[in-house]
């Protein structure tokens, strides 16, 4: 999982625009070429959010959700699909990637209002960072992730709606 540069938006909140990729020697298990189906869904989400973000379309943005959503489903089957312990670093990718989807999940929910959705992700996404500092994980990442999840509450306005 080699990513790029996150880039900020509008609202302020950060989209990890980062492309992931697995070497081609690294997909040996079902469980690795599951992990490879949910970068391949990951970056095709990535793609919609941007587009869908650059041109105001919600259809997109709500595509680009769905997409994160199965990526997100198929890193949660692979803890069934393993049948040795994963190495550190994958599990250290595996937690990464997680998050990346729950980040931008969270940013596309904000986006469109759904805020106890983005609360949701906000949640998970600190769940995964207390539990990745046992992992050696990009630490800039990380602050960016954490920052996100703190600046996905409801808005005071939207609470009297």
């Amino acid at each position: 999982f080699k990513p790029l540069r996150p880039v900020c938006n509008q609202s302020g909140a950060f989209i990890y625009q980062r492309v992931a990729y697995i070497s081609e020697a690294s997909v040996r298990t079902e469980a690795q070429q599951t992990r490879l189906s949910a970068v391949i869904l990951y970056n095709m989400a990535l793609s919609y959010h941007v587009c869908g973000l650059e041109n105001g379309n919600t259809k997109t943005l709500q595509t680009s959700i769905r997409m994160y959503e199965m990526a997100r489903n198929l890193l949660h089957s692979i803890g069934e699909q393993e049948e040795e312990p994963m190495e550190e670093d994958d599990t250290a990718d595996m937690f990464h990637l997680a998050m990346a989807i729950l980040n931008n999940m969270g940013q596309l929910f904000y986006e469109l209002s759904e805020y106890e959705s983005s609360t949701e992700c906000a949640k998970q996404v600190r769940c995964i960072l207390e539990q990745s500092r046992y992992f050696d994980t990009d630490s800039e990442s990380q602050e960016i992730f954490a920052l996100n999840a703190s600046v996905w509450e409801i808005p005071s306005h939207a609470s009297s709606a």
